[in-house]
């Protein structure tokens, strides 16, 4: 008897002490089937000592290649191959024993193995161009706005200090105006302006504002040669003042001087021209019956209803002064 080798026997005893008998045995006598190590699987020992039996796996066949754009060719997944059916027997216990090699299935064909075609290449090649090309027009791109912006930022700094100087410069004016307006309120205030002289009669009042500008636009040197000549007052002259509105009394009296003086014709701005019966420039001027002329002078120029005086020029040299009205009043 030698290791592996399966021969018949009797149980004569069971546990706990196990008893065998080899002997008393035919040849013909029917042996029990051994039980099986897993469910459902075969049994445990056979009659027959037998080698491990493999079956050979059918060969695998070829993978099929499938060309896809523009990625490289990719290979099936090969056909599983036939499972081995191993065949149980006390061979497995033994050390000794020859062990079977792994099926020769497990190598995948040359041909699965070997590269992508060249147009698969091709196509990779190409396609890394393209994106090689739209990654230097988007770099461009890209320089392009950063040196547009390194431009805008000189600007920016430009106008900024631009404005930090003209922000010191009106720092320093405001500190120099306080210094003056604090210098100013130190200062004690001189003596207070003495009102206007008041008269009951309005006619003494305004010859009195016609002597005050004579004497101020008169050097005191040439007052005895140029003295104010005497005027008279018309009866609805201080009247016509008194209602007229927008100017002022020592204006109008301003104006008087000039004309009893013979200055308000030098003045352009005075615009001294006759007063006419009509508004054309050919209509007569207007005569009274004791010989005087009527005469117009602006008191104002370029004035909403800018107000005139009219006067009449007597025979004797001397001046009526008759009214004061707006542009477009013409009487007189």
């Amino acid at each position: 008897m030698t290791v592996g080798e399966v021969i018949p026997a009797r149980v004569s005893a069971t546990g706990p002490h196990w008893g065998l008998v080899l002997s008393d045995i035919d040849d013909d006598e029917p042996i029990v089937e051994p039980p099986s190590l897993l469910p459902g699987g075969p049994p445990w020992l056979t009659e027959e000592s037998e080698e491990l039996r493999v079956e050979e796996p059918e060969p695998l066949a070829p993978p099929t290649l499938q060309l896809t754009e523009p990625a490289d060719l990719t290979d099936e997944t090969p056909t599983a191959p036939t499972p081995v059916r191993v065949t149980p027997s006390p061979s497995f216990l033994d050390r000794n024993h020859p062990r079977p090699g792994p099926p020769p299935g497990n190598a995948l064909p040359a041909a699965a193995q070997a590269p992508g075609s060249t147009r698969g290449l091709l196509l990779k090649i190409d396609g890394l161009v393209a994106e090689i090309g739209q990654l230097k027009v988007e770099r461009e791109d890209v320089r392009n706005q950063l040196l547009a912006a390194s431009d805008e930022r000189a600007q920016l700094r430009y106008l900024l200090d631009q404005a930090e100087r003209r922000a010191n410069r009106a720092e320093n004016d405001l500190k120099a105006a306080r210094a003056r307006l604090r210098k100013a309120g130190s200062v004690k205030s001189g003596p207070a302006v003495e009102a206007p002289p008041q008269f009951a009669d309005p006619e003494r009042g305004f010859r009195y504002l016609v002597l005050t500008q004579w004497a101020r636009r008169t050097l005191p040197s040439e007052q005895s040669e140029r003295p104010l000549p005497d005027f008279v007052v018309g009866e609805r002259f201080l009247e016509s003042l008194a209602r007229l509105e927008g100017i002022k009394e020592e204006k109008v009296a301003d104006v008087v001087f000039e004309i009893v003086t013979g200055l308000a014709p030098q003045i352009p701005g005075r615009e001294v021209h006759h007063l006419r019966k009509g508004t054309g420039g050919d209509d007569p001027v207007r005569v009274r019956d004791d010989g005087a002329v009527a005469w117009r002078a602006s008191l104002q120029v370029n004035t909403p209803s800018a107000r005139r005086i009219h006067y009449w020029a007597l025979p004797n040299g001397q001046f009526e002064l008759a009214r004061v009205a707006t542009h477009d009043d013409f009487d007189v």
